[in-house]
């Protein structure tokens, strides 16, 4: 596992982009049954969805684009699951990470490939993310919050 230190932003092409052009989304969560797929699909009507979060169970049964992880992948700080190393060898145009509450998870935000990483303030990764917006209880209030961000920055950008 990378060290905070390592990280290297200057590394990337951050890609902005209007809602409508992202095609691969990869969404990190702490639990799967979190997230209201309906509304990601209204928010970004052409892409395609790839989730990510913990399973409490040590064997992995996640299948297609259901990606989980549980403590035992990571062994003396190396990924040892096979389907999650291919998860990260695959390029994203956006990560939202709604994860509040595992630092494993933060693995992943930081060696995908995504062209614009969205997280939310709480975090002591900060650096990891193009977006911070402001935590809420609510799921819904934040996937709102970073979209309303999204566009307006993309309506900035097209200026």
């Amino acid at each position: 596992m990378k060290t905070k230190n390592s990280y290297n932003p200057d590394a990337r092409n951050i890609a902005l982009l209007p809602r409508p052009a992202y095609k691969e989304v990869l969404v990190i969560i702490s639990k799967s049954e979190q997230i209201n797929h309906n509304l990601l699909h209204q928010y970004f009507p052409n892409a395609t969805f790839s989730f990510l979060s913990n399973r409490t169970e040590k064997e992995d049964n996640s299948k297609g684009m259901n990606y989980t992880l549980h403590k035992k992948d990571f062994f003396f700080k190396t990924l040892k699951n096979e389907r999650l190393k291919n998860l990260t060898k695959k390029t994203f145009d956006l990560l939202i990470d709604l994860n509040e509450d595992n630092d494993k998870l933060i693995y992943f935000v930081e060696n995908i490939n995504a062209g614009l990483k969205i997280g939310c303030f709480n975090k002591p990764n900060n650096h990891l993310y193009d977006i911070l917006t402001k935590p809420s209880l609510e799921i819904v209030d934040v996937v709102n919050s970073m979209v309303k961000q999204l566009d307006i920055l993309t309506l900035n950008n097209k200026k």
